[in-house]
């Protein structure tokens, strides 16, 4: 009986005692969005919104977004983005070449992080996308 009640005992407190260091970070789900789109050359906006493995909106990461564009081997200052309200970053870039640019999203909170990648097109301000 005794045996049964220290193993109880110890299984109740590893509960209570809370995740075990060495598990995995809670993940990041990241979803990214520019405007205008499509980007145009000049100021683009971009909006990250970040939750957790259970969909709840993340208020404390630190989000960057690193702009860069590969047929120039060229990179543009990384950006941090400003938490809007709770689980929403944004960051305003200036894209002065009508090019291929390459955004590189990255997020991190505690131990948990993410990064994405996207590839836009930038037209000219004022001329049409297709």
């Amino acid at each position: 009986m005794k045996r049964i009640t220290l193993a109880t005992a110890l299984a109740v407190s590893a509960v209570l005692a809370g995740p075990v260091a060495g598990l995995a970070a809670q993940p990041l789900n990241m979803a990214v969005t520019f405007a205008p789109n499509p980007p145009r050359q000049g100021t683009e906006t971009v909006t990250v919104i970040l939750t957790d493995g259970a969909h709840k909106p993340v208020s404390d990461a630190r989000v960057s977004i690193a702009a860069s564009m590969p047929a120039m081997s060229m990179s543009a200052p990384i950006v941090k983005a400003v938490q809007s309200r709770v689980g929403v970053y944004v960051a305003t870039l200036t894209l002065n070449f009508a090019t291929q640019w390459k955004f590189e999203v990255s997020a991190k909170s505690g131990s948990a992080r993410v990064v994405r990648s996207y590839t836009q097109n930038v037209n000219r301000t004022g001329a049409p996308s297709f």
